[in-house]
C-alpha cells in the first residue's frame, strides 16, 4: 500500500523560500527521517511516496525542484525512477541514494541526470552538502563514491557535459571567450 504524506510548503530560511523537495523511498521511517533533516534546516518538503506511480502522479501535481531517490524502490530501481522523471520533467534536479559504489554505475547515474549521489551510509553533514549543492544548482558525490569514480574511472568522469566540451576546447587552444 502507498503511503504519501505532505509537508509544510511554506518552509522559510532567513535566506528566503527554499525550493521544494519531494521523497520517494522504499518505506516511510527512511522518508520520515531524511524529512525531518531537510525541515530541521528550513528546506521545504512537499511530500513522499513509498509507490513508483504514486510519487510520479506526486511529481506532476507539486512540481518539486528537486527529487530525492531511494536505491530501491518496491517496483523499480532508484536509478530507473530518475530516468522516468528526467524523461517527463527535464528541469527538474535530483538526488539518488546508491547502495553500489560502482564507478561504472555512477557513470551512469550522472550521466542519466543525477545531480547528488549518496550512499545509505552518508551522514547528515554529507546530506545538508549535499541538498545545498543540488538546491544551487551544483553537483554533489558523496565522498567515497567520489574517491572510488577517480580511482578507477579518472576525474573527467566527474565533470558535466558541458564541463567536458569546455576542457576539450581548452585542450584545443581555443581561450574560454573563444
Amino acid at each position: 500500500m502507498a503511503q504519501t504524506r505532505y509537508g509544510n510548503d511554506t518552509a522559510m530560511t532567513t535566506q528566503g523560500q527554499q525550493p521544494p523537495f519531494f521523497l520517494v523511498a522504499r518505506n516511510a521511517a527512511a522518508a520520515d527521517s531524511f524529512r525531518y533533516v531537510l525541515e530541521h534546516e528550513g528546506y521545504a518538503v512537499s511530500g513522499f511516496s513509498t509507490d513508483f506511480n504514486d510519487a510520479l502522479g506526486q511529481i506532476c501535481t507539486r512540481q518539486p525542484a528537486v527529487v530525492v531517490v531511494g536505491s530501491e524502490l518496491p517496483e523499480i530501481t532508484g536509478l530507473d525512477f530518475v530516468r522516468t522523471v528526467q524523461r517527463e520533467h527535464s528541469s527538474m534536479r535530483s538526488i539518488l541514494f546508491a547502495r553500489e559504489a560502482e564507478p561504472e554505475y555512477a557513470k551512469i547515474a550522472l550521466d542519466e541526470g543525477v545531480a547528488g549521489l549518496l550512499s545509505p551510509d552518508s551522514f547528515v553533514k554529507d546530506i545538508l552538502e549535499c541538498t545545498a549543492a543540488v538546491r544551487d544548482g551544483q553537483r554533489y558525490i558523496y565522498e567515497p563514491h567520489r574517491r572510488n569514480i577517480i580511482r578507477r574511472l579518472g576525474p573527467r568522469v566527474l565533470l558535466s557535459g558541458r564541463e567536458r566540451e569546455m576542457f576539450d576546447l581548452v585542450g584545443s587552444g581555443l581561450t574560454s571567450q573563444q
